[in-house]
């Protein structure tokens, strides 16, 4: 009898044998997403993880803190908790990556290509110079998740088990919306947790690395107004790159397939008027369903817990009105905060660059009157 190799045998130094795959080999020569083998829980077609499962129906070492579902990392805790390593660069508390160091300070392999300083995705290379691989179902532009096929078309992920809801699972067979992934660990704060158990309001997002500025990063430790992002690789355009190191008018980005039709595509080759996007379920509905297949005007929005109000929620499930906003920490002001706590009038948002300038900052530092472009009018 011709013996098996056990499933929990994972040799490091073997590859797998399917074509331009470079994950380590554990069954029959292949790794876990190739050798066939999928998750035994009643129609889900994962990649089995541990013990016959997937990570969302079991297969996994759950955290040993109480109340915790969360994969362990390390000493059978999450990182959340205490488990994993942290960034060995001094005054650096991120979770390190490779190497000791997190990668913003270099745990983490950089694209081979001239002059490009991304993270690899595979085969040496970041996405934007083919570190990728294309859905290979017909027509399909997305980037292929599993088995060489996006999630649309069959890579093993499930829809939420919400009555009505076509949402991606995230946890505990649900998504976002109906329980799935874990809330903020902030008392009296039911947000969803980004990075070590909070949420962007509560810390669980990076700040920017320039002095005085508080916007989440972008990339390179940066936020987009000092720099996070790429620009287009064009002579002489500023505008921010989308694809392939490029914007929209230089060649990054993807028309619709449709004949005739030169708007972007949004997803499947397809842009928003020839149903590129999910579209509301109502029948003789056209518009782009927002929650639950359905779009603003078909209650495709969540409304404001406060009694006869069915204004949209704005955060804490109420609106601006009835306190799902944050107030400007000055002294009797009511005004909604724009950044630091404080409102427009009291110091709170970005001024002007421009000697002897006091106006908002629209980009780059500047104001509309001084060259300021915002994205938008960028793309």
């Amino acid at each position: 009898m011709t013996s098996k190799t056990p499933l929990n045998t994972l040799v490091a130094h073997n590859r797998c044998s399917h074509l331009g795959c470079q994950k380590s080999a554990w069954y029959r020569g292949k790794c876990r997403h190739h050798c066939g083998r999928t998750c035994s829980h009643r129609g889900c077609h994962a990649p089995i993880n541990l013990r016959g499962l997937c990570s969302v129906h079991g297969g996994k070492n759950c955290c040993s803190h109480s109340g915790c579902s969360k994969q362990a990392v390390s000493k059978g805790l999450c990182r959340a908790h205490g488990g994993g390593s942290h960034c060995s660069h001094p005054a650096c508390h991120n979770f390190a990556a490779k190497g000791g160091l997190c990668p913003a300070h270099g745990g983490v392999k950089r694209c081979s290509h001239p002059g490009c300083s991304k993270p690899t995705k595979s085969k040496g290379l970041c996405c934007a110079h083919g570190g990728f691989t294309r859905c290979s179902h017909s027509g399909c532009s997305k980037y292929a998740k599993r088995k060489g096929l996006c999630i649309r078309h069959g890579c093993g992920a499930t829809r939420c088990s919400y009555s009505g809801c076509f949402k991606w699972v995230v946890s505990k067979g649900v998504c976002v919306e109906h329980g799935g992934g874990s809330r903020c660990s902030q008392p009296g704060c039911h947000n969803f947790a980004v990075r070590g158990g909070l949420c962007p309001a509560h810390g669980g997002v990076k700040r920017c690395s320039r002095p005085g500025c508080s916007k989440p990063t972008k990339s390179k430790g940066l936020c987009c107004a000092h720099g996070g992002f790429t620009r287009c690789s064009h002579p002489g355009c500023s505008k921010y790159a989308i694809l392939k190191g490029l914007c929209r008018p230089h060649g990054g980005g993807i028309r619709c397939s449709q004949q005739g039709c030169s708007s972007w595509a949004v997803s499947k080759g397809l842009c928003v008027a020839h149903r590129g996007a999910i579209n509301c379920s109502i029948a003789g509905c056209f518009k782009r369903a927002k929650r639950m297949g359905l779009c603003c005007a078909h209650g495709g929005v969540k409304r404001c817990s406060h009694p006869g109000c069915s204004t949209p929620v704005r955060s804490k499930g109420l609106c601006c009105a009835h306190g799902g906003a944050s107030r400007c920490s000055h002294s009797s002001c009511l005004n909604r905060v724009v950044s630091k706590g404080l409102c427009c009038a009291h110091g709170g948002g970005s001024r002007c660059s421009h000697p002897r300038c006091r106006k908002f900052v629209v980009a780059n530092h500047l104001c509309a009157t001084h060259g300021g472009v915002s994205l938008g009018a960028a793309v």
